[in-house]
């Protein structure tokens, strides 16, 4: 909100008077500062990041009419400045003007679609204005980004953080009338199509992109998370495979491979093995020195310092088993940081924040970046919550950045990494690992590995006998990749409704 010499400035002899006025608002001296700009603002009145300022001082004082005027303003003056359509935009909100904190947000995006704070802000905003279908989309969005599936180069890119995917759709088709061999456009209409939940047109697109450019690795994995999706899990994983073919660089393209894994019968051991021995192999034994040693003390009785890394830390399943162990943590023994890589913030996560531990949000951070936190922060035990999965941080857990680092919770194996030096599992589980491969020492619990709170239940209903209810179809359709166990599950299920007295 305080970036104010970004964009335009002034002559330096008419800029002190704003710089002395920043420097009074982060001091909390706001009568002084308001003082500055007013003067300023007479003899300047277009100045852009000194209506922001005053605009600011004036939402302190509770004055959000002046703010707003204020505001308006800038954004008039400046439209490519994102700061004062994104205060605007807070100002709206906190009136309850949904609609408008939409628009706002979505005149910021225009300028800067970078601003992944000012995406997930519009996800909010499109949420509480009853525009739940918008919300999801720009969720999808984000997602998407997380993993790399929407660069700046695609030249949607500003529409599609506007969650104007519709637009976005038109645009890319009409190039693709003028340029129908340019794979890239294909793989962004793609994109386009699947944040707006079109996923038979995203993956016909993915497809063109394969036509084009049979290498086009990005084409390759969201072709294959479409076809997983279908539980087609024998061609998912040919595409998959087919991306690490292509793209050996890439680590997300091996993780999705490992990932796929899990769903197919018969896979040999030698190839979770050798999978696993080349992530380990290409994208993290080569990082091991890439920091000096971790720093911590050895000092008896002192409290260690505990971190969990994670993309999950909203509504996701994962919240159902973490939420409690950080609120019960002892921290008269730990204390306790959180990095959370989260492609959205929302309630869950405002609650888990409001804990008492340390929050460092490393979505914006490369992996060295997070590696050299992680290690300035003196974490004991660093905990690694997604494995595999999208929005893993395996990277920064390569460089070691504590002297202790397990993988627990969000993913069904092993890590695949020598840095990894415990499995968090259960006694019933570890003995049943014995034949396979796995990287890290197990270290199983008593009970079971993983504590679960339910959310909000809802009343018990009689189950629906004469049809398959929504969820019943899911599971059955997940299990596609086994259709001869599926076929007999799902008879011997049916069977037991059916036999039951109504």
């Amino acid at each position: 909100m305080l970036n104010w010499l970004r964009r335009k400035p002034a002559p330096a002899a008419n800029r002190a008077g704003v710089e002395a006025a920043g420097r009074a608002l982060n001091a909390g001296e706001d009568a002084h500062a308001i003082e500055l700009l007013d003067a300023h603002l007479r003899r300047h009145p277009d100045d852009a990041q000194a209506l922001q300022l005053r605009a600011v001082a004036a939402c302190r004082a509770s004055d959000f009419t002046l703010a707003e005027q204020h505001l308006v303003a800038a954004a008039s003056i400046d439209p490519d400045w994102p700061d004062p359509s994104l205060t605007l935009a807070e100002v709206h909100l906190h009136h309850a003007r949904y609609d408008a904190a939409v628009d706002a947000l979505r005149a910021a995006l225009a300028a800067a679609p970078q601003r992944i704070d000012a995406r997930r802000r519009l996800m909010f905003a499109l949420g509480m204005a009853g525009r739940q279908p918008e919300a999801v989309q720009v969720y999808v969005a984000l997602r998407l980004r997380a993993q790399g599936f929407d660069p700046p180069d695609n030249p949607a890119a500003a529409l599609m953080a506007q969650a104007r995917f519709v637009d976005a759709e038109a645009f890319l088709e009409g190039q693709l009338r003028h340029q129908p061999n340019d794979a890239r456009l294909h793989l962004f209409l793609g994109i386009a199509r699947e944040a707006r939940g079109r996923r038979g047109p995203a993956a016909q697109a993915y497809r063109e992109a394969l036509r084009v450019d049979p290498a086009c690795a990005p084409a390759l994995r969201r072709l294959g998370f479409a076809l997983e999706s279908d539980g087609r899990m024998d061609e998912a994983m040919r595409n998959y495979r087919a991306a690490v073919e292509h793209a050996p660089d890439d680590p997300g393209a091996l993780s999705d491979y490992l990932a796929i894994l899990h769903y197919l019968p018969d896979i040999p051991r030698e190839e979770f093995e050798r999978s696993y021995r080349a992530w380990d192999e290409r994208f993290a034994r080569p990082l091991a020195h890439d920091l000096p040693a971790p720093a911590n003390t050895p000092v008896p009785d002192r409290r260690l310092r505990v971190g969990y890394v994670s993309a999950d830390y909203f509504s996701h399943v994962t919240r159902h088993f973490i939420e409690p162990v950080l609120e019960h943590h002892d921290r008269l023994q730990f204390d306790v940081y959180c990095y959370d890589n989260s492609p959205v913030d929302d309630a869950v996560t405002q609650r888990l924040r409001a804990l008492p531990l340390a929050w460092r949000a490393c979505q914006d951070m490369d992996d060295a970046t997070l590696a050299r936190t992680i290690r300035d922060d003196g974490i004991d035990i660093l905990v690694d919550l997604n494995g595999h999965l999208p929005g893993h941080r395996l990277g920064a857990f390569a460089r070691r950045p504590a002297p202790i680092q397990m993988t627990w919770l969000g993913y069904p194996n092993t890590s695949g990494l020598t840095a990894i030096d415990y499995w968090i599992t259960d006694s019933v589980i570890a003995a049943d690992l014995s034949e396979q491969h796995r990287s890290e020492e197990l270290l199983p619990l008593g009970g079971f590995f993983m504590p679960f709170r339910p959310g909000p239940l809802p009343e018990v209903a009689p189950v629906p006998l004469q049809s398959l209810s929504q969820a019943q179809r899911a599971c059955v359709r997940r299990m596609v990749a086994h259709p001869a166990r599926a076929a007999g599950f799902a008879t011997r299920a049916l069977r037991h409704s059916l036999d039951r007295p109504r």
